[in-house]
């Protein structure tokens, strides 16, 4: 009766050594990261533009905006768009008089018909010719970008 567990034992043993041997698990490769942003660091003056700001009626897809001294930074939703100098931030040169004032902006594409790619953009606008008072004056406003739920409250 040993004899013949010993034996079975030992089946046991050989049949599950031999049938895991061949199947090595690997671990699946981590995707590689897509980067589709371009960031671009001009730090681009405002277009002060009344006409071309009544025109403009296309709301492009903005993902964040915020300030950081002087700057705007506006991350835009995927566009087809192949360059960042190709963007602009309209302004008609109005703004409310509440306290803090309200001045409403658009960000504005010229579209490129050559360009079939879409990104997402990382931009930069200088904020000051937009003071109230004057690029030198201090203060605050709020800069009410189009696509934008809420304003982004700048202090000069």
């Amino acid at each position: 009766m040993i004899k013949q567990t010993l034996v079975a034992l030992s089946i046991i043993a050989v049949v599950s050594t031999y049938s895991c041997s061949g199947s090595k698990k690997t671990a699946a490769a981590p995707a590689p990261p897509v980067n589709d942003t371009i960031n671009e660091y001009l730090y681009k003056r405002v277009l002060k533009d009344k006409e071309l700001y009544g025109n403009t009626t296309d709301v492009l897809p903005i993902d964040t905006a915020y300030i950081s001294k002087d700057t705007l930074h506006v991350l835009t939703g995927k566009l087809q768009a192949c360059d960042a100098e190709n963007f602009d931030l309209i302004w008609s040169g109005m703004m409310t008089k509440s306290l803090p004032p309200q001045i409403p902006v658009k960000l504005f594409l010229l579209n490129d018909p050559t360009c079939k790619e879409q990104h997402r953009f990382h931009l930069t606008f200088n904020t000051k010719p937009m003071h109230p008072g004057g690029e030198n004056s201090k203060g605050s406003a709020v800069i009410k970008l189009s696509g934008m739920k809420t304003g982004i409250t700048c202090s000069y």
